[in-house]
């Protein structure tokens, strides 16, 4: 386990407490959210949900648990993006609600969590186990983490995908070493770590006042993070401007162009979630590795992932098969296969040469025209 916090980003998070914007009034409405979500939904409710009031979309909003967990909560710590399927599939909803009300009825405090050491404890080991079973819930990150932050709030911080940013900054030797529902579980730890070292240098009457919601904001101010899609492009050597095709659009250009029309490039092909990926210009959020530019499902039920650059390399293939490893293991049915599409206006020697050793991607070509007359 890292062990390394750098001391001089303790110092910033210290002078950064003082002038934070969080007040006695903001903790008190969430600490009331929480209590309010806690109270709508114990453990004997869940396991008695009906579809309706679980999965979204279904004509219930009050009352439905993904939704209000998702939507009506985001003020405690946001899980938008990716899409619905991130709540697990209508065939495992029996499973999926026994899982959600073995967490929620654990016992309150770090103990039931971790060990002394901050290694998992048994509960945590018994869910870790159980999410990878469950298709949709491996990944782990945002639904169970967000549960978790909800009914065990002194224990789990309300920070879900952004985990590895933060502890990148603040460890001098943090790796990420797992995946999953564990990968959270242990980050959440290296959090708490960090929030001992303020809480150790705060006077004692400011110390209590450092609540996790009030940690999560200060995370968030010290270390900003950009929002929005994640970029596609990569640096590699460019040719002579004399010799360049003629490029009309950037990246996020040619990304609504095939967006707008994916049917008709793609006859054979759809979106993998259409209501999310339409909204999003078929960009698919996996939450845990990074964003796809598409995800889609050929006529033969097997899932395409699609990657989009202007100019493509040996390093896009490599971004490629994460991609592809990511949904072969937490989005495939066991009749499905996973191929891999690079979609590419110029395309590096090197990829011909490492797709020779590579099966079930394929190189398909950008050609746009432009003629003033």
């Amino acid at each position: 386990m890292n062990q390394d916090i750098k001391s001089s980003e303790v110092e910033k998070l210290v002078g950064n407490n003082h002038t934070l914007a969080f007040d006695v009034a903001l903790q008190k409405k969430l600490t009331l959210s929480r209590n309010a979500f806690r109270d709508a939904f114990p453990a004997d409710k869940i396991r008695g949900l009906a579809l309706e009031a679980y999965f979204q979309g279904r004509g219930v909003k009050d009352g439905n648990f993904t939704y209000e967990l998702e939507w009506k909560t985001r003020h405690l710590g946001s899980i938008r993006g990716g899409s619905n399927f991130k709540f697990g599939y209508e065939q495992d909803f029996a499973r999926i609600k026994e899982f959600i009300a073995f967490i929620v009825s654990q016992n309150n405090g770090s103990v039931t969590f971790y060990n002394a050491d901050g290694t998992l404890a048994n509960v945590s080991k018994q869910m870790v186990d159980r999410s990878k079973t469950i298709k949709g819930l491996k990944s782990g990150r945002t639904t169970i983490g967000k549960i978790l932050s909800i009914y065990f709030p002194d224990v789990f911080v309300n920070i879900f995908t952004d985990q590895d940013h933060f502890l990148s900054k603040l460890y001098s030797d943090y790796e990420v070493g797992t995946k999953g529902l564990e990968s959270f579980l242990i980050n959440n730890f290296l959090l708490l770590r960090v929030k001992e070292k303020i809480m150790a240098v705060l006077p004692n009457d400011q110390a209590p006042a450092l609540t996790n919601d009030r940690f999560a904001h200060l995370l968030y101010k010290t270390y900003p993070k950009d929002k929005g899609v994640e970029p596609t492009g990569e640096l590699t050597q460019e040719t002579p401007e004399a010799e360049q095709p003629f490029n009309a659009l950037e990246v996020q250009h040619y990304q609504t162009l095939v967006h707008r029309n994916f049917r008709r490039l793609f006859p054979t092909l759809r979106y993998y979630d259409e209501a999310s990926q339409n909204e999003v210009s078929g960009h698919y959020d996996t939450q845990e590795i990074g964003i796809l530019d598409f995800l889609a499902v050929d006529d033969h039920n097997n899932l395409i992932v699609i990657e989009l650059k202007r100019r493509a390399s040996d390093q896009t293939l490599g971004q490629l098969l994460r991609y592809m490893g990511w949904v072969r293991e937490i989005l495939c049915e066991d009749n499905q296969e996973v191929k891999g599409m690079i979609l590419a206006d110029t395309v590096d020697v090197k990829l011909d040469y490492a797709l020779n050793v590579v099966s079930g991607v394929e190189i398909r070509r950008i050609k746009l025209d432009i003629e003033i007359i």
